[in-house]
């Protein structure tokens, strides 16, 4: 029988080629779309400020060819969105703008609801035009036309690119070095010297 001895560090203790192989590991083996959750669930409450009830937030990602974000549910004026906003997402700009849009296409058309589905021809693509919209009420294509949908989808379809930025930044953050040391500090795991993880 024979003993061998290791020492064990801690991330900060690594260098700094010690840590790139750490964080690389790491992310290899923590990092991965169910971290997302907490920004899945921003998403929807987001939505559910200016007036998107939101079922199910779809995505791919991050940097392929068709990533995206689509989201299905319903779509009526909220004539409380500003008041949410600023409750929920203050320093949120591009929602204000969003919003403000939103409620001109309201005074210009009055209010009506849409309805917000994965498009049938959209096949696997996940962004935002893999969906399709329509009038809750088929009556309305007479009362108010086509360019009342077409307007609200454009600015829907802004809320998803939006929101994908919104997961992309998450994700990023989540595979940074930063935030690998953070986490790695907080739950208190040791590393050999060449960076591989001791469990």
């Amino acid at each position: 029988m024979r003993e061998i001895k290791e020492i064990l560090y801690n991330v900060n203790e690594l260098s700094a080629d010690a840590q790139e192989v750490a964080h690389q590991n790491w992310c290899g083996i923590q990092c991965g779309f169910d971290d997302l959750e907490i920004a899945r669930d921003d998403i929807i409450e987001l939505g559910n400020c200016l007036g998107i009830n939101i079922d199910q937030v779809f995505y791919n990602g991050f940097g392929s060819y068709g990533d995206g974000l689509y989201v299905t549910g319903d779509y009526a004026y909220k004539p409380t969105w500003k008041d949410n906003i600023e409750v929920y997402a203050p320093m949120a700009e591009q929602l204000f703008e969003l919003g403000e849009a939103l409620q001109k296409v309201n005074k210009k058309h009055g209010s009506f609801a849409v309805n917000i589905t994965h498009g049938s021809g959209s096949g696997r693509y996940c962004h935002e035009h893999s969906v399709d919209m329509d009038y809750s009420d088929d009556d309305l294509y007479e009362e108010i036309g086509e360019n009342a949908l077409n307007e609200v989808s454009d600015l829907l379809r802004k809320f998803m690119t939006y929101s994908y930025r919104l997961l992309e930044n998450e994700y990023n953050y989540q595979n940074s070095m930063g935030y690998f040391i953070e986490s790695s500090l907080a739950n208190e795991y040791e590393y050999y010297q060449n960076g591989r993880q001791y469990f």
